[in-house]
């Protein structure tokens, strides 16, 4: 619901707060008086254009403030889709508009753009009257308030489900049909790069090892030279450490005897030599096998550049590209296949998809039957009784919501043909088609908010009598907001504001006021056509008489 509004330097409007009730909510006043300054600072809420003719004289910005309580599960899903999860149970949209033409919109203090705040004030706020938001005059509003009243919005989730199953089934063989359009040329391409890796026969490791035979090989006669000294030094005949180490040990374990301190150092010793010995061995594994070999050397050279050849060529992980090749290319030999299948899932999915929304349609055919008739019902006790109110469901391209049109037609004059809903009503016909729908669906919980301006147009009577039984009765389900000059609506309201021009000093500015039941009085009384005592009179029966209903 909407708890709050406040705005600021618009039109006539200094700075104005309003606090508003649950259920039936009216506003009241002067002609003139500043009332649709209210319809205008929601439309600014719920994303409309704004106007810099709008911000008061002498002002450079004007703002407009909304706070709505957010009770709806659905609405909490939209707005975390969109990051604007409310605080608690808040939400707080703020609209402000400068005097050069430009606006910023906040939602919880961050800034989106009118897109964004439109999709979002769709959700929150129905205005019904002389302006553009009006979510009646949309075909798809159309279509929405028919599956609502004919309980067919699971029916039309499953239809949704099978169309986008069917459309990702559709783009699956767009695809494939394009991979194929050149199959041929694909296929040669495929297998010579599947050829030419396969005849690198690249195995683990290869090229790092090759690279550190390739040194070997290069410098084989200075690493042979260093080999030679390494085993003339620890081991050769003529000259060698180990002897004169092995003299050493003996020595120092003689001094031993005397002092123990020399055994230790004898143990040292004997563990380098030991750890010679390790070193001669180590040489002599690693090059045993070196040989001058040209054309061993020759034929590692030629294979590392045919390694890094088909790598610059194709990327560094050679066995990962062989496989993709390979798998590419057994997917294309499988093309013919693959489209095959794909086929017989479009025709299967085609063929639940046509099933599901030809009963959509047969039952939208009979809802729209039943919402002719019980519209019509209404419209009688509306002031409309020689209205015709016909939902009509015609063919349309399939898409997700089925593959139905569904348009309201209206005569509001007797004698003439029915003619589409936004070509021929005023507005306060409109905005009593809307409650007469609003009636039939408020258990179906639409839009949290519904305002209604000029929703008695051309009422009297018995009529207006009706019209505010039937906005008490959707303000069960919905919070109300009526602009009214009739003394029958207001008098069935929750919440009574009253708007009036007040002189200020040298200014002329909007006050409204929340009249208590002994301020009610006198305003209808006014609305009756004056203070008089039979105005107070009648303006009192009204007021008891909406207590007893």
């Amino acid at each position: 619901m909407l708890k709050r509004l406040f705005i600021k330097n618009l039109a006539l409007i200094e700075s104005l707060e309003i606090e508003w009730g649950e259920g039936f909510n009216v506003l009241t006043g002067e002609t003139g008086a500043g009332k649709s300054i209210t319809v205008e600072a929601l439309l600014l809420i719920l994303g409309e254009k704004a106007s810099s003719n709008w911000i008061r004289d002498g002002e450079s910005k004007g703002m407009v403030e909304a706070s709505f309580v957010i009770h709806s599960q659905e609405l909490r899903s939209f707005l975390s889709q969109q990051g604007l999860s409310p605080e608690g149970d808040e939400l707080v949209i703020r609209r402000e508009i400068s005097s050069d033409g430009k606006s910023r919109a906040f939602v919880n203090d961050s800034q989106v753009n009118l897109s964004s705040l439109k999709s979002l004030g769709e959700k929150l706020v129905d205005l019904h009257g002389q302006h553009e938001h009006q979510s009646l005059l949309k075909p798809q509003s159309q279509k929405d308030f028919l599956d609502v009243f004919g309980d067919l919005l699971e029916s039309r989730e499953a239809v949704r489900k099978d169309y986008f199953t069917l459309q990702e089934v559709l783009k699956k063989k767009e695809l494939l049909q394009a991979s194929l359009s050149d199959r041929d040329k694909q296929l040669d391409f495929l297998k010579y790069q599947e050829k030419e890796l396969q005849a690198l026969n690249l195995q683990e490791n290869e090229e790092q090892s090759l690279e550190e035979e390739g040194k070997f090989l290069k410098h084989s006669q200075e690493i042979r030279q260093r080999v030679g000294s390494i085993e003339e030094n620890l081991g050769g005949e003529e000259s060698s450490l180990t002897d004169p180490l092995t003299k050493l040990i003996a020595d120092l374990r003689a001094l031993g005897t005397f002092d123990e301190t020399f055994l230790k150092e004898a143990q040292g010793i004997e563990e380098l030599q030991y750890r010679l010995e390790d070193v001669r061995s180590l040489v002599r594994n690693k090059f045993h096998f070196l040989e001058d070999d040209p054309g061993r050397l020759n034929f590692i050279e030629e294979r590392l550049l045919e390694i890094k050849r088909l790598k610059k060529k194709y990327g560094d992980n050679l066995k990962e590209v062989l496989i993709q090749v390979s798998e590419k290319l057994s997917s294309l030999e499988k093309g013919e296949e693959g489209l095959e299948a794909l086929n017989q899932e479009i025709e299967k999915c085609q063929k639940s998809y046509q099933k599901k929304a030809l009963a959509l349609t047969k039952a939208r055919k009979e809802a729209g039957v039943q919402l002719s008739r019980a519209v019509g019902k209404q419209l009688e006790t509306l002031g409309l009784q020689s209205s015709i109110f016909e939902a009509r469901v015609g063919g349309s391209l399939p898409g997700p919501t089925g593959q139905d049109e569904v348009l309201f037609y209206i005569s509001t004059n007797k004698g003439m043909t029915p003619k589409p809903l936004h070509e021929i009503v005023s507005g306060g016909e409109l905005s009593r088609i809307m409650l007469a729908l609003k009636t039939l669906l408020h258990q179906k919980n639409f839009v949290p908010v519904l305002v209604f301006d000029e929703i008695d147009v051309n009422l009297g009577g018995e009529t207006a009598h009706q019209v505010a039984a039937k906005l008490k009765e959707v303000s069960r389900h919905h919070q109300i907001i009526v602009i009214t000059h009739l003394a029958q609506i207001a008098a069935c309201s929750d919440h009574h504001y009253y708007v009036e021009k007040v002189v200020i000093g040298q200014k002329t500015v909007t006050k409204v006021r929340n009249l208590d039941e002994k301020g009610r009085t006198p305003e209808i009384a006014r609305m009756l056509g004056g203070a008089t005592e039979g105005a107070l009179q009648h303006a009192q029966e009204l007021l008891e008489l909406a207590i007893r209903k």
